[in-house]
């Protein structure tokens, strides 16, 4: 028989010791369920592309020249053309002016260009007039043999043809003399109009050189280079929720009112958007590809970052192409960013106090390492640690509870 049980002076019985298994086997297994236990995946190297469609604000170096006079205008170039300095890019015609004069002028010059393009006539005037004069050497020839030989009936069939062939000669003759007449007739009708209209036509010329635009938006003035270290958040807030006031190029132009734009092009062009402090992956010097104008690609660099109140407002430089978006203020953008390094699950990502990081099990025990996120699409971040070597590729990161 078993020797029974004491703690101090009493007797314990077998019940009261299954008890106290029980208990420590419950305790046990209570902990195991309150306290986790996780799963853990190595960290990998690779590069990953991710994408961004966010609104735009574009910012150029342009100047606004006003028109001189009220009236109708006829422009001589096109929206993103290059023009000269002094290169006349329009005529102006005052509101008092004839249009049926004007309509007659250009019929006239019309009909001198057909006349001119039609030149080469002559030419074949020419051509046509030394065959016929070949051929009717060769019938007086035969004009002459036929009359020494007396043979009637031939002689008066060449005269016949001699007539003839003299006929044509003598019309071509007068087809090559009346166009002088007439170009001459063409050009006293050309320069009576012209005087005429001298009074109340004005010819426009670029004052300076670089890409026209006649589509002004009112920003021209505001929204230059200098605009760059100037702009607030509150600024571009209150510019993208304004309605887009584009006026575009009209046919009458009032007096001292904008009427054409000079975009420089050697000069750099932006595109300012805001973002979310922690969605903005973006750094001083990135190089990317944006998308604009119905997913048309361009290359940019990050020209600056600026963080306020949990926000970013981030500059684009662009180095070419103005004339692709000369008439465009606001538009979205598709940036895209490819960036390569640290990859891990972004769920294996942890904000302990207001610090990004992930823990790593080395050693036998878990350690937090603080981190930041380069990059981050489909659930995958690249990343790289505060400190620098704290992490490195195969090392062993916690991603969550274990799963039953």
């Amino acid at each position: 028989m078993a020797s029974p049980f004491y703690i101090g002076n009493r007797k314990v019985k077998l019940r009261f010791l299954i008890f106290i298994v029980l208990l420590i086997l419950g305790f046990s297994y209570m902990y195991k369920l309150l306290m986790p236990s996780y799963k853990y995946t190595s960290i990998d190297y690779k590069k990953i592309t991710m994408e961004k469609s966010i609104p735009v604000l574009l910012i150029r170096d342009e100047m606004v020249f006003n028109s001189p006079i009220y009236g109708k205008a006829i422009k001589n170039v096109r929206d993103g053309d290059t023009v000269n300095k002094d290169q006349q890019i329009a005529v102006l015609y005052k509101e008092n002016y004839d249009e049926h004069i004007a309509n007659q002028l250009f019929i006239v010059q019309d009909k001198i260009l057909k006349y001119q393009e039609g030149k080469l006539l002559d030419q074949v005037l020419e051509a046509d007039l030394g065959k016929l004069g070949l051929e009717i050497d060769i019938l007086l020839d035969d004009f002459r043999m036929a009359k020494k030989n007396k043979n009637l009936s031939l002689l008066s069939k060449k005269e016949s043809e001699i007539r003839t062939l003299l006929s044509k000669k003598n019309k071509l003759l007068d087809l090559r003399t009346e166009p002088d007449y007439y170009l001459s007739k063409l050009y006293a009708e050309e320069a009576s109009l012209l005087s005429r209209i001298k009074e109340w036509v004005i010819e426009v010329n670029a004052e300076e050189a670089g890409i026209i635009s006649f589509t002004i938006d009112g920003y021209e003035n505001i929204l230059g280079l200098d605009a760059l270290e100037k702009l607030t958040f509150q600024d571009f807030t209150l510019l993208m929720a304004n309605k887009d006031d584009q006026f575009p190029s009209e046919q009458n132009t009032k007096a001292e009112h904008p009427f054409y734009k000079i975009v420089n092009p050697q000069s750099n062009w932006y595109a300012v958007f805001e973002i979310p402090i922690e969605e903005c992956y973006y750094k001083v010097g990135d190089r990317l590809v944006v998308k604009l104008l119905k997913d048309k690609p361009f290359d940019t660099s990050v020209e600056s970052v600026s963080p306020y109140d949990g926000k970013a407002l981030v500059t684009l430089s662009f180095k070419s192409a103005v004339e692709e978006v000369i008439n465009t203020r606001k538009t979205t953008m598709i940036i895209e960013k490819t960036e390569e390094g640290l990859a891990i699950p972004a769920k294996s990502i942890y904000n302990i106090n207001d610090g990004l990081g992930v823990y790593v099990y080395k050693d036998n025990e878990e350690k937090f390492i603080n981190i930041k996120i380069n990059a981050q699409a489909n659930g995958i971040a690249i990343v790289e640690p505060i400190i620098t070597n704290q992490l490195r590729a195969g090392d062993r990161i916690r991603i969550g509870k274990q799963q039953e």
